[in-house]
C-alpha cells in the first residue's frame, strides 16, 4: 500500500515539475528561433545582392 502511495506521489510531483519546464523551455526556444532568424536577416542585408536579369531564349 505504502509502495503504491509512493508512486502515485513520485508522478504527481514530476507531473507539476514537468508543467513548469515546459513553458520555459518553448520560451528558450522561440528565443533561439528568433535569434537564428536575426542573424539571417543582418546576413542578407549585409550582402551587396544585384538584380538579375534573364532573357528568355524563345
Amino acid at each position: 500500500m505504502i509502495k503504491w502511495i509512493f508512486i502515485i506521489l513520485l508522478f504527481y510531483v514530476s507531473q507539476k515539475v514537468i508543467a513548469v519546464l515546459l513553458p520555459i523551455l518553448k520560451i528558450n526556444k522561440k528565443m533561439k528561433d528568433q535569434e537564428t532568424k536575426r542573424k539571417v536577416r543582418t546576413k542578407i542585408n549585409k550582402m551587396d545582392i544585384l538584380d538579375a536579369e534573364f532573357e528568355e531564349d524563345a
